[in-house]
Order: C-alpha cells, then structure tokens, then sequence
C-alpha cells in the first residue's frame, strides 16, 4: 500500500505537476507537437482505469490543463495537416496528424462535452480515419451526439501566446491554407527531446519557408547531436563571443 501510494503521488504531484506547470495558465508543451501528441492519450486512459477502480475523478481535478493543452493542437495545426515544427518529430510527426491525436480529441469531447475538441476529431478523421484496433478507442470515446465547433466559429484569436512554454504562433485566419509563423523563447532548456532553439522562428504559407531544419532520424545519432539540436539548425542568432 504504501509503495502504491508513493507511485501515485509522484505520478500526479510530479510527472503531471509538468503538464500543469507548461498548460495550465496558456495551453502550451514543453514536449512539442509529436511528443505531446503520443503521450497524452496514456495520461487519461490512466485517469479512466484510476476512476474505474478507486472513484477518484482525475479528469474532474485535472480538467483545466487538459482543456487548455487543446489549443497547443489547434494552434500549431499547418495547412498540410501536420504541426508546426518543434524539437524532435518522429516520421509521423512530419507527415500529419495521427490516431493518437484522435484518441485525445475524442476523450476531450466525451469528458468534458469539448466541442472544440470534437472539431479537431473530425479534423484528423479526414486524415487518418479509425480503422483496426484503433476502432475500439471509437467504441470507448467517441460521442457521435456532440456538435463540433471550430475555432473561427468559436471566436478564437487568431494568435496566441503559449507563455510559460514560451512559444507565439500567429495565423493569418482560421483558414486550412492560411500563413502562419511561430516565434520560440522558452525560458528554460528542458533536454530530452527539445532543441537549443531559444528566440528561433518559423514561417509557414502553403508551404515552409523559413525551416526548423534536420530530420530526427534517432536520439543521440551524429546528425541528431551535431546538427538537428543545435542553434545552427533554426532561425536565430548564434553569438560565439558574448562580447560580440
């Protein structure tokens, strides 16, 4: 028992204190747009296998960063249905929105009665629909009854700055093909799967223009540590001598 409830305790008051502490004020990640995407669907079925078993409603206590991380989506979303791009991406990340981006949508939508999140469901369907195992997440999540609302019908500024991640992505409007620019400035280098891309910027219209360059073609490969993490790799300023 005792070892359960250290377990617990560090899971939700430290590795979910992250979330809460990037998320809760502004929406925003320190994971980027790939990462994000692949982890938080582990995070709520956790809260559903939790609430199944104790009672305890996570998705109640936690609603305000979860809802708020949507944006970090909806934001960074390109006219080519993949995301802005931000440290590593694994090949899916570069290719376009994925089932796990559905999975989070659909549990959103369901929990909280999201619409907004029902609409970004709708938005990968068109890319990726569910098809195999995936189908059973459709089965366990998906609440065809709730209408969708995107963010021009929802009013949504068209820019917006994810503070405590540190990043602002502007848009031109809330249409698919529309220009769009991110600007990074994070206030702290997490490691792991972030870059050294502080003050970097990015310019998307129709197709990209100013890059985040470098494939992730593994952690900690040559092309990986000497170039696709260094400042050399983005749109910014290196500064050799600080007297400079």
């Amino acid at each position: 028992e005792e070892f359960i409830d250290e377990t617990v305790a560090g899971y939700r008051y430290g590795y979910l204190g992250t979330w809460r502490r990037f998320a809760s004020r502004d929406g925003g990640s320190s994971k980027g747009w790939w990462y994000s995407g692949y982890v938080l669907p582990f995070e709520l079925e956790f809260f559903a296998a939790w609430r199944s078993a104790t009672g305890q409603d996570w998705f109640r206590d936690e609603a305000g960063w979860l809802n708020a991380v949507l944006d970090w989506f909806i934001y960074g979303l390109r006219g080519d249905q993949s995301f802005l791009r931000e440290g590593d991406a694994g090949a899916l990340g570069t290719k376009g929105l994925t089932h796990d981006n559905r999975y989070f949508a659909n549990m959103l939508a369901k929990e909280y009665g999201n619409r907004l999140a029902q609409w970004f469901a709708t938005q990968v369907s068109e890319v990726t629909p569910a098809w195999g195992p995936f189908g059973v997440q459709e089965i366990l999540w998906a609440d065809p009854g709730l209408e969708p609302a995107g963010p021009a019908k929802l009013s949504h500024s068209t820019s917006k700055v994810f503070r405590d991640a540190g990043v602002v992505i502007m848009r031109e409007s809330w249409d698919l093909d529309s220009a769009r620019a991110s600007f990074r400035s994070p206030e702290a280098y997490t490691q792991g799967h972030t870059h050294r891309d502080s003050c970097s910027f990015t310019i998307y219209n129709k197709s990209s223009l100013a890059i985040d360059s470098g494939i992730y073609d593994h952690f900690g490969t040559p092309h990986h540590n000497n170039y696709y993490s260094r400042t050399v790799a983005h749109n910014t300023i290196t500064v050799f001598d600080p007297d400079e």
